[in-house]
């Protein structure tokens, strides 16, 4: 494999934009990831000091963490649809299946950080 960057870069965007799913879960993400960061940025001023963001702890002030710890949703969603897109497109000549299903992954957990930010933000605002 003697590819420069620049035609490593150029065969997976043609991996890309040639397989719809894989192209609308990149999609899906994206705009899961900014909506997140706009709603955020839209709503920080009226958070108070501390919001519910570990629903997995029990009811205490062991659940709670700064407003400005909400941003660690979409900035682990855009790690995770990193390395899920990194995953799939390694995957994608010999195992396109698989790498649909990793961006469909990764499409997912977009949706579900943005799903989880606009929950704790109306229950709280």
């Amino acid at each position: 494999m003697n590819m420069n960057l620049k035609q490593l870069v150029r065969t997976y965007y043609q991996y890309i934009v040639k397989d719809v799913l894989l192209l609308y879960a990149l999609l899906v993400s994206v705009i899961s990831i900014v909506v997140s960061g706009v709603i955020f940025f839209l709503f920080s001023r009226q958070l108070p000091s501390l919001v519910p963001l570990y629903y997995s702890l029990p009811w205490s002030e062991g659940r709670l963490a700064g407003a400005q710890w909400l941003l660690l949703l979409p900035i682990s969603a855009v790690g995770i649809v990193i390395v899920n897109l990194i995953i799939a497109l390694i995957f994608y000549r010999s195992e396109a299946m698989l790498s649909r299903i990793v961006g469909l992954a990764a499409a997912c957990f977009a949706l579900m950080q943005l799903y989880a930010m606009i929950r704790i933000i109306f229950l709280i605002g």
